[in-house]
């Protein structure tokens, strides 16, 4: 997806939204999406620029959650020029990322890790002939158009393969399959207000799920994790293959980061 100035993403958002002001980048910004904070005379809205094929599914899926009362955000879809993005109602909070940097506890944060495990629940209450849409059901296809955007064609293509062979195996549920610090929205009283990013809503296997939330969770108790999803969403994991496979691509992180270390000596 091809970037644009500053300046031409403030008129995108002044075109949908004429009376706005006071548009600017959020402190916690994506890695692929261009994100945009206004302020409106209907209060604060957030505008997302993404591949319109993803911005039509994203559409789908908040329309089904709205539906189930689900705290995730409910978009509208817009064009401008050759650009494409969506909007939602700002959620009040901060990121559980920003929490923590100011300081809470590892009890707090397993708290509302354990919050989030509701919406999980929720969410996977809704039933896969549901989604009334061709492409963008299984989360490799959202997660190989997006890691097109930041990665070269045969990072892409293998990650790609990988993460289809491991998320397509097994029962199909609708999950968020990026549950980390960034996309968990929280009030001053620490309770969830929302869970963010609707690209990555969709089908997977659920131990490929958790193991990717594990991988990027930012307390060691995961064994007592994995105890507190299956009572809070009903359902057993494979708990042995989740930690082996954890194991697994933290002993490749470390690699990789040791063998970047020697090449920056």
């Amino acid at each position: 997806m091809q970037k644009h100035s500053e300046d031409f993403y403030v008129a995108a958002i002044k075109s949908i939204y004429p009376l706005s002001w006071n548009i600017r980048r959020p402190v916690v910004s994506g890695y692929v999406a261009e994100v945009f904070f206004a302020d409106t005379p209907n209060g604060t809205v957030v505008c997302k620029f993404n591949d319109k094929d993803i911005i039509q599914r994203n559409y789908q899926i908040s329309q089904l959650a709205q539906l189930n009362n689900i705290p995730v955000p409910y978009t509208n879809k817009h064009a401008y020029l050759d650009v494409n993005f969506e909007s939602y109602p700002y959620y009040a909070g901060d990121t559980l990322f920003e929490h923590m940097q100011k300081g809470i506890t590892r009890s707090q944060v397993f708290d509302i890790y354990k919050q989030v495990m509701g919406v999980q629940a929720q969410i996977s209450k809704i039933k896969p002939d549901e989604l009334d849409f061709d492409w963008g059901k299984h989360s490799y296809e959202t997660f190989v158009k997006n890691k097109a955007v930041v990665a070269g064609p045969f990072k892409t293509f293998v990650s790609g393969c990988c993460f289809k062979l491991l998320s397509r195996n097994g029962q199909q549920l609708l999950l968020h399959n990026d549950i980390q610090s960034k996309n968990i929205l929280v009030n001053d009283d620490l309770k969830l207000t929302g869970v963010i990013d609707l690209d990555s809503v969709a089908l997977c296997n659920e131990d490929f799920s958790v193991l990717k939330t594990l991988y990027s969770y930012p307390l060691n108790n995961y064994a007592e994790y994995i105890e507190a999803y299956q009572d809070i969403v009903g359902r057993k994991l494979n708990r042995n293959a989740i930690l082996k496979g954890l194991h697994a691509l933290h002993s490749l992180r470390d690699c990789a980061l040791k063998i970047r270390n020697l090449h920056h000596r």
